[in-house]
Order: structure tokens, then C-alpha cells, then sequence
């Protein structure tokens, strides 16, 4: 549980970055947008996430999807 909590405050630190709207819903704009995740054991990783501007709610975190490497 304590991981998630972690995960969760270092993607809301890679904010504000560079988005890219996606799409607009009834609940709002979805955007994404790449950026390095630092993980606890100090590897970093290139990650595109998700976020909603939520409406309601203001921002809403979706997904996170891990780039590819390049081969």
C-alpha cells in the first residue's frame, strides 16, 4: 500500500509536463503525455501516462504505460 502512495506522489511531481490532448468525453479532456519515472530502487524508466481534467473533479490520474525500448 505504501508503494502505491509513493507511485501516485512521484507521478503527480512529473506534473505539470507537456500534454497532449487525447480525446474530450462528457467528463472531460483526456491528455498524455511521456516522461522518466524514477523508480525506489534508483532505475529510471520512460513512461507515457493518462490524466482526465475532470469537470468535476479537476485532475484524475488514468494510466501509466511503459515505453518501449528502442532494440
Amino acid at each position: 500500500r505504501e508503494d502505491f502512495w509513493e507511485l501516485l506522489r512521484d507521478l503527480r511531481n512529473l506534473l505539470p509536463a507537456e500534454a497532449t490532448l487525447q480525446k474530450e468525453t462528457e467528463f472531460g479532456r483526456k491528455y498524455s503525455f511521456r516522461a522518466i519515472l524514477k523508480g525506489p530502487n534508483g532505475k529510471s524508466i520512460s513512461v507515457r501516462t493518462i490524466w482526465e481534467d475532470n469537470r468535476i473533479d479537476g485532475w484524475k490520474f488514468i494510466t501509466l504505460i511503459p515505453e518501449r525500448r528502442a532494440s
